[in-house]
């Protein structure tokens, strides 16, 4: 059982002195009391005194209150150590050339896209200066790919002109050698040619010569116009010979095929006028062309060798 404390105690026994007194109180003033006489007519209700309250029961000691907990002591506050003296701040303008010199040694074409991840990270005057590194080594990196594709675009098209200058003289080699192979053919052939027209031209000019001197009636013009119809039988001869080569056809003519000319030349060779005067012999027709296309061709003819035999127009028997 718990142990009612001395301070309840005395708070109950004042209580029932207290209410001793009030009953003692309310004794005396049940007595009646006399009025004194009054000297005016005038009647005074005397006010009722109220009738004395029931005795009160005694109040029941309140139960003790419960004893309250003690707070938990406060733990012990930790000792806090003097602050130690902070070192001193560095310069930002050299730190930050110093970050910038940093940078400018890490940064590359090939590791741009990683050091723009790595500057989200820093702190924003870092980054900062970071983008502003990137962005000016992108620009130039961008140059350098452009020059170096503007070169190999220059290289290739250097090595493609010095491929085309190669093929061009491979094939200037191989004309020249195909012309000189068929100029030694056509030489081949006018010398195998010239003898077959010397001596038709000779016989020719011998039949000119004889037909000249019959007509004159004169032996010596008869030689005369002999000889000279030699002559011109020779001289038409080298001209045949140098025909002769420069006539092309699709094919070659049968051998004993001639054709009538008829040349009209100034005294340096030049060839005015050249026609066929009888079609040549081989069934051929494109033969006649052929035969006027070599003349004109073989400009300028060989002049005679005696000024003296030239003939300004030439009509002779043209021996393929």
């Amino acid at each position: 059982m718990e142990i009612i404390k001395p301070r309840y105690l005395l708070l109950a026994f004042g209580l029932h002195a207290l209410l001793f007194v009030l009953l003692f109180v309310s004794v005396l003033f049940q007595q009646k009391i006399q009025p004194p006489p009054s000297i005016e007519a005038v009647l005074i209700e005397s006010v009722p005194t109220p009738a004395p309250p029931p005795p009160k029961a005694e109040p029941k000691p309140e139960p003790p209150k419960p004893k309250p907990v003690p707070p938990e002591p406060e733990p012990p506050k930790p000792k806090t150590e003097p602050p130690k003296p902070e070192p001193p701040k560095p310069d930002p303008v050299k730190e930050m050339a110093r970050f910038k010199a940093d940078v400018l040694l890490k940064l590359d074409c090939e590791n741009l896209t990683q050091m723009k991840m790595d500057a989200a990270t820093r702190p924003p005057d870092q980054r900062k200066i970071m983008e502003g590194l990137i962005s000016d080594r992108y620009d130039a990196c961008r140059k350098k790919e452009d020059d170096k594709k503007k070169k190999e675009a220059e290289v290739a098209q250097k090595r493609e002109e010095d491929q085309r200058k190669k093929d061009e003289a491979e094939i200037k080699k191989q004309f020249d050698l195909e012309q000189k192979a068929e100029a030694k053919r056509i030489a081949d052939e006018k010398r195998a040619r010239d003898a077959a027209a010397a001596a038709a031209a000779a016989a020719a000019d011998a039949q000119r010569q004889r037909e000249f001197a019959a007509a004159l009636g004169a032996e010596q013009n008869a030689r005369d116009a002999a000889a000279k119809a030699g002559r011109q039988a020779t001289w038409m001869d080298k001209i045949a010979a140098k025909v002769r080569p420069n006539v092309k056809s699709s094919s070659p003519p049968p051998r004993g095929t001639s054709c009538g000319v008829f040349v009209k030349i100034l005294p340096d060779g030049t060839v005015q006028d050249a026609r066929i005067t009888r079609p040549c012999t081989g069934g051929d027709p494109t033969l006649d062309d052929a035969v006027i296309r070599a003349i004109y061709k073989s400009d300028p003819l060989p002049p005679p060798e005696n000024p003296g035999d030239f003939d300004r127009n030439l009509k002779f028997t043209f021996n393929l």
